[in-house]
């Protein structure tokens, strides 16, 4: 689920559908994680984890954040991201960084009013130049 990757805990070699380990000394409960495919720009290695109580809960946590991070593009996927979680990911970790917080929140709230309501369920791998024409004439009304 985490890619083709090995899942590594504690030094144990796990299967890659994600691992547990007993983690008594932090928080008497346990602890799943999972590696992500390196990081495309910055070749840094990326790792997913989470805790619970029990092993079922600290497993269904990670398997949580693994589909928030296939919904918003971060970590590859069967499916592409819609359009409206891509927008969001543009904002906050390309446009916010980089303009003042002013135009973001213009930009925010264009997206906000314009976009995600006419075409934010569309996925990008089914975006059209179509559809973005249909959202221009939608605007100009």
């Amino acid at each position: 689920m985490c890619g083709m990757q090995a899942v590594y805990v504690s030094g144990r070699r796990c299967d890659a559908a994600g691992a547990a380990a007993d983690n008594p000394e932090y928080t008497g409960g346990y602890r799943a994680t999972c590696e992500l495919p390196s990081d495309s720009t910055t070749g840094k290695r990326r790792r997913l984890a989470a805790r619970g109580r029990t092993k079922a809960i600290a497993l269904k946590r990670l398997k949580d954040k693994k589909l928030e991070y296939e919904r918003s593009g971060r970590m590859p996927s069967q499916t592409a991201p819609y359009l409206k979680d891509w927008l969001d990911r543009w904002l906050d970790e390309i446009v916010k960084p980089r303009l003042r917080p002013s135009t973001l929140a213009t930009y925010r709230s264009a997206v906000e009013a314009l976009i995600k309501p006419a075409i934010g369920r569309v996925r990008l791998s089914r975006l059209e130049p179509k559809h973005l024409m249909d959202e221009r004439m939608e605007i100009i009304r």
